[in-house]
């Protein structure tokens, strides 16, 4: 069962954010960072809340 769901999620959704804002922006400060992890950790749990309520 542990590997279905592991406990942490590698890459983590930090590291994917800097990642992902370095390659389009380039160099920015932390607290750039940590506002556009909480914008797609934000549309994450939208679209998962959409996709729930959507019958099957």
């Amino acid at each position: 069962m542990d590997r279905l769901f592991p406990t942490r999620l590698t890459p983590t959704i930090a590291e994917l954010t800097e990642e992902l804002v370095s390659t389009i922006f380039g160099s920015c400060p932390p607290d750039m960072l940590s506002g556009a992890q909480a914008a797609l950790l934000l549309a994450a749990g939208s679209e998962l809340d959409a996709d729930t309520a959507q019958p099957t």
